[in-house]
């Protein structure tokens, strides 16, 4: 994969995981009206770091092209791995506790919005060099 697919990738799971938090925080009418970003930033930043070191790690960001199957097993096996990690780490920032259905809303939840972002991005991809081996 060419290095400008790598960074639309990465940016694309970054906005993903962003939007994930602030509908999140619509939900729970945690938001901050007067600047979300700021307000989502204790929550994204140490999901979004933990994600870019595991999935770099364990290469679901892949140099070669390859099939969906396994491009999306690897951003799965990443996310079930980066997604506790962050939550964690989030949880040691900020002295508080992981609540269990805070863990897996963003294991399930998350993870389906960035499988989808991805296999949609796969195809699109592709598409574009004329290939669709899944």
């Amino acid at each position: 994969m060419y290095r400008s697919r790598i960074l639309i990738l990465a940016a694309g799971d970054l906005a993903l995981l962003l939007l994930f938090i602030l509908l999140g925080q619509i939900d729970h009418s945690t938001l901050n009206e007067s600047n979300p970003i700021a307000g989502a930033l204790p929550t994204f930043a140490p999901l979004a770091i933990a994600w870019l070191v595991i999935a770099f790690l364990l290469r679901a960001f892949p140099r070669e092209p390859q099939g969906l199957v396994p491009f999306l097993a690897r951003t799965l096996l990443a996310w079930l791995i980066a997604a506790p990690l962050g939550l964690l780490l989030r949880a040691t920032l900020l002295d508080r506790t992981v609540a269990t259905p805070f863990l897996l809303v963003t294991l399930g939840l998350g993870g389906l919005m960035l499988l989808t972002w991805r296999a949609v991005f796969w195809l699109l991809a592709m598409r574009r060099r004329g290939k669709t081996r899944l």
